[in-house]
């Protein structure tokens, strides 16, 4: 999963440990500077507060090598929209070392995350996106 931008496509309920496996899948190997978490498909409305608390210091402890990265959240859904900012809440008062923002729409998050050149780059000449589902 090693390059610029990782998108995770979440479909159905998700549970903390299907959270956490993918989390420490992503983590375990060189994981990419950006990543994109689309539930446009899933959700994160079965989590309680205290399990989304449970994440953000997970990922707060784990991302210290994508400094200076970018994690862009997808969420139609406003339960998800909401989980998402207390996410944000959270690793914020971690020190998560990505910049974060959520997003209505995954074409606004892509763009989002296209600011970064290299990014813009690899897309336009077709450069591979590791999409592990």
């Amino acid at each position: 999963m090693d390059g610029l931008l990782t998108i995770h496509t979440v479909e159905g309920a998700v549970t903390l440990d299907q959270a956490m496996n993918s989390l420490k899948t992503f983590y375990a190997g060189q994981a990419s500077l950006h990543v994109l978490w689309d539930f446009t498909d899933g959700t994160l409305g079965e989590l309680s507060g205290a399990q989304v608390q449970s994440i953000a210091e997970y990922v707060s402890r784990a991302a210290k090598n994508r400094h200076g990265g970018k994690t862009a959240g997808v969420a139609s859904k406003d339960v998800d929209y909401g989980l998402g900012r207390m996410f944000q809440a959270f690793t914020e008062m971690m020190k998560y070392t990505p910049t974060m923002r959520l997003f209505r729409q995954r074409e606004d998050a892509l763009a989002w995350l296209r600011e970064d050149e290299a990014i813009s780059a690899c897309a336009a000449q077709g450069g591979a996106i590791a999409s592990p589902g």
